[in-house]
């Protein structure tokens, strides 16, 4: 009797894991966040900054700075890491 307690058990568990993995696979398709198209320009300027991710220019990443300072929103001598440098490879990239 032990045993069909136990086979039912293990069944009804792998029965259930099966679904909620089958649930998981189709919330995280579903639900996904396409990564955006990626701008040259951006994808220029992040290369040039130091990608230490500070926050000391006021964004959360190298990547949200670069952003900034393509759309305009912020300046070209923000990051603090890269200083002087940083900022004349900026503007030589954005002209």
């Amino acid at each position: 009797m032990e045993v069909k307690v136990i086979f039912y058990s293990v069944l009804c568990l792998t029965i259930l894991g099966s679904g909620a993995s089958w649930l998981l696979t189709y919330a995280q398709k579903k639900l996904c966040i396409k990564e955006e198209e990626k701008n040259e320009l951006v994808s220029k300027v992040q290369e040039v900054l130091p990608g230490v991710n500070c926050g000391a220019c006021g964004f959360s990443s190298c990547l949200a700075f670069a952003k900034a300072v393509v759309k305009g929103q912020a300046k070209c001598d923000g990051c603090r890491v890269g200083r002087d440098k940083v900022a004349k490879q900026i503007k030589e990239i954005l002209g």
